[in-house]
């Protein structure tokens, strides 16, 4: 029966619907959890999270991400660094730089053991992978094709 009175009909519909938003809030974050209202970055951090992946990601190019220090040499980002620089660095001491970087052996971007990782010059590194893109070993340079071999521009003379 509807109140006669709009000042109590106006608080008996307020309080229908405190009630009714505390029972969704209780379906949705569990009896009892409390005002949720400005709590943002409340989610599971680490190991509890249910998406957590011992520590790794992978990077929109297909290589391993791990999580470091923020400090440490090689982190980007919010702290995390590339897996197979992280491995060579831990083996060798030394950080890629803008000559030399780490290259895969089987080209498997996934397989970051020590003994499939090597340091290439970012010359060779870059010819190396063009050439075998179009099928072709640069280091049988008599086997190229024609479109492989360089050329002298038109405008130039010898």
């Amino acid at each position: 029966m509807p109140y006669k009175d709009p000042v109590r009909a106006k608080e008996s519909a307020i309080r229908r619907k405190r009630k009714y938003l505390q029972r969704k809030h209780d379906e949705k974050f569990g009896v009892g959890a409390g005002n949720m209202i400005g709590k943002h970055g409340n989610n599971l951090k680490g190991p509890d999270n249910p998406r957590w992946n011992k520590g790794q990601l992978i990077s929109s190019h297909g290589y391993i991400l791990v999580r470091v220090p923020k400090h440490h040499p090689l982190a980007f980002g919010a702290g995390y660094a590339y897996e197979h620089d992280f491995v060579m660095y831990q083996n060798t001491g030394m950080l890629p730089d803008s000559i030399w970087l780490v290259h895969h052996k089987n080209e498997n971007q996934k397989d970051n053991r020590f003994d499939n990782l090597e340091w290439k010059a970012r010359g060779p590194h870059t010819s190396d992978h063009s050439f075998r893109r179009n099928g072709k070993s640069p280091k049988n340079p008599e086997e190229w094709t024609e479109e492989l071999r360089v050329r002298e521009l038109p405008w130039r003379k010898p």
